[in-house]
């Protein structure tokens, strides 16, 4: 379904319901999906979003080390 999204067909109340969706995934899931999301978090927040998100993901995957 992610990969059938894009930033002109995805509107604010539809991409509050993808994050929903998307904290039932399992970790490896998520990480699957998330390079897939790089344009609708632009979007929504901005490049500045996209870097927040990415440096989130570097520093909780040293949790898992």
């Amino acid at each position: 379904m992610i990969e059938n999204l894009t930033p002109s067909s995805v509107d604010f109340p539809l991409w509050q319901e993808i994050l929903d969706s998307l904290a039932s995934l399992t970790r490896p899931n998520f990480l699957e999906a998330l390079p897939q999301l790089a344009p609708l978090i632009t979007k929504f927040g901005g490049v500045e979003a996209l870097g927040e998100t990415m440096a989130a993901v570097e520093d909780v995957s040293g949790w898992w080390k």
